[in-house]
């Protein structure tokens, strides 16, 4: 009786004892600490009428597995300091994803021109607002840089599956423009005053002729940089926040599988480098779809215009003592060897 009551037992303390080893694990195991979503991925902080900081959000998330993500929403164009901070920060990650829609095994390092339409465009307001352009300040050679992108052939076949046009999406862009123009002339009108109201024409030729144009004309681009809304109608959501765009969805959807793929061969600190507009998507897959937490939201100054405070009270923002980001990843993370042909 003896014997088969000890057989009886065995699996069962076998159980028991498994049960109370994972409580344990469970237990030891860290909470992480959910931080609320920033209501835009950019902010323009205004210090007077001549001076103001736009600043773009890094914001990490962390997953039960031991990943680590860094989110930095970036802006296209930016101040020399900016880059120095980023380019700084990348060498901590044991890989960084990028964003830039190229041809299957291209150099992204022989891109660093923009030749493209809207690459020309970019630099030459990088050159009236006295700003650097992204694809000639980052170093796109390193070796922990990882293309989490369309391909330029997976984008013309989206393009093609969704019917999308050129014309589709100037009428996009000139809906979104109509109601920022109807914003501008109803602030100018009311008298409520704010970058909007300098939207207008004669606004605008008032700026140009004034001795002070590049000032006002870097604030005035800040303000529309900082708006929400700032894509207008090229970007479309579900209801829980998912861009179900080929421009902004399709995009994030194959960067968050190169994620996964990073994470599968062994990196856990990761960066993922994209523009801020492609952010509120990202957020909504990685918190509601891939089991990530909010940790922490760190602002980075991007373009500083006129005097700057001496006492800065704006909230958690980097930038300050050796310029820095404010969110370095853990110290001591291994850094796998990268693999080849990214």
């Amino acid at each position: 009786m003896l014997l088969k009551t000890s057989r009886f037992l065995a699996p069962v303390a076998l159980l028991v004892a498994t049960a109370c080893g994972q409580g344990e694990q469970e237990a030891a195991a860290p909470q992480l600490e959910r931080v609320p979503r920033p209501e835009s991925f950019v902010r323009l902080l205004r210090f007077g009428e001549d001076a103001g900081r736009l600043e773009a959000a890094v914001v990490r998330y962390q997953r039960g597995d031991g990943t680590v993500l860094d989110l930095i929403g970036v802006l296209h164009l930016a101040d020399a300091t900016y880059w120095d901070q980023l380019q700084r920060s990348f060498e901590h990650y044991d890989a960084v994803l990028y964003e830039m829609i190229q041809p299957e095994g291209a150099d992204p390092s022989r891109r660093a021109g923009g030749t493209s339409p809207v690459g020309m465009l970019q630099k030459a307001m990088c050159r009236v607002l006295q700003l650097e352009f992204q694809l000639e300040a980052v170093d796109y050679g390193r070796e922990n840089f990882v293309h989490a992108d369309l391909t330029t052939e997976g984008f013309a076949e989206r393009w093609e599956a969704r019917d999308e046009s050129i014309w589709k999406m100037v009428m996009k862009l000139m809906s979104a423009q109509g109601k920022m123009n109807q914003e501008a002339r109803e602030a100018a009108e009311s008298g409520a005053g704010g970058e909007l109201a300098k939207l207008t024409p004669a606004a605008l030729l008032d700026l140009v002729r004034s001795k002070d144009r590049s000032t006002r004309l870097k604030l005035l681009m800040a303000e529309v940089f900082s708006r929400p809304d700032m894509l207008g109608g090229l970007t479309e959501s579900d209801e829980e926040g998912r861009d179900t765009t080929l421009l902004i969805g399709d995009r994030n959807k194959a960067a968050l599988k190169i994620l996964e793929r990073e994470v599968a061969g062994g990196r856990k600190q990761l960066a993922l480098l994209y523009g801020a507009g492609h952010c509120d998507d990202f957020d909504a897959r990685l918190t509601k779809d891939l089991g990530f937490t909010r940790t922490r939201v760190t602002w980075v100054p991007a373009w500083t215009v006129g005097e700057q405070p001496e006492a800065d009270d704006t909230g958690d923002s980097a930038g300050k003592g050796d310029g820095a980001l404010a969110v370095p990843p853990k110290p001591g993370t291994a850094h796998p060897e990268p693999g080849k042909g990214r």
